[in-house]
């Protein structure tokens, strides 16, 4: 199986997708979406915060690596998630494909049979379209359906349950548009041959991952149209509520 239409090149693979999530205070997304995603990747990194007592826990039990660090705060600031971000990356062998995940996004029974059909570029970044799962229950009705993999229909067509809309996408009026950071996908040798590192500029969540994008260049901004993930929240909340560590509701069974 292969993820790439250019040849081979000694000391990057073409099949191997390691991961990165940031997860803080996000334990009881991170229990959901773990049995989703852990089957698609080969390796997954997940770093926290030394507070974090619950994702250390959660991660022992699914024999995830975990990266306690202080890097989120250790200048002061609210949520420093570029940072975490290069300590995780630090981490990883980067020698095929990166993928950096939220801790409340699951991917589909498809993800990676899905890869191996989309033609992947090195030099390319990409993002998907997010379907989002409102509360517990709308949860639970998603999983009863997974084993029919709920966004595909009559084996083709690729549509989105008026419960499961699509969440928004970022087109910058002079950049045009950006995968952001709930999904971001790029090859280690791009990364290499440029010598960038995630940004660790910003004091939270907020441009960090756009900042990231606009490293590769429009042409080379792609939208994966194979995949669909799955966004959770415990509730609606305005665009940004968490990006500066969290506020919303645990996620839960519903009273």
């Amino acid at each position: 199986m292969s993820y790439s239409v250019e040849p081979k090149r000694a000391g990057y693979s073409d099949t191997e997708l390691e991961a990165i999530t940031v997860c803080v205070n996000y334990a009881d997304f991170l229990e959901e979406v773990l049995p989703h995603n852990l089957p698609h990747l080969d390796r997954l990194v997940v770093v926290t915060s030394h507070q974090d007592r619950a994702t250390r826990e959660l991660c022992r039990k699914w024999s995830v690596e975990c990266i306690p660090t202080d890097a989120f705060f250790e200048k002061g600031e609210a949520f420093n998630k570029g940072h975490a971000i290069n300590v995780g990356l630090g981490a990883l062998r980067q020698r095929g494909w990166i993928l950096q995940l939220d801790a409340d996004v699951a991917l589909p029974v498809t993800f990676r049979n899905m890869l191996a059909k989309s033609g992947l570029r090195r030099d390319c970044i990409y993002g998907v379209e997010r379907c989002s799962v409102v509360g517990w229950r709308g949860w639970r009705r998603l999983q009863a359906e997974w084993h029919r993999t709920p966004q595909f229909s009559y084996h083709y067509l690729v549509a989105s349950p008026a419960e499961t809309p699509i969440g928004a996408q970022v087109v910058h009026k002079q950049f045009g548009w950006v995968p952001i950071g709930f999904f971001q996908m790029w090859h280690s040798e791009y990364m290499h041959q440029q010598d960038i590192r995630y940004p660790d500029t910003e004091g939270n969540a907020e441009n960090v991952d756009v900042q990231w994008a606009l490293r590769w260049p429009r042409r080379q901004r792609l939208l994966l149209p194979t995949v669909r993930v799955f966004h959770l929240e415990s509730e609606g909340a305005p665009m940004g509520a968490n990006w500066n560590g969290r506020v919303t509701k645990l996620f839960g069974p519903e009273p």
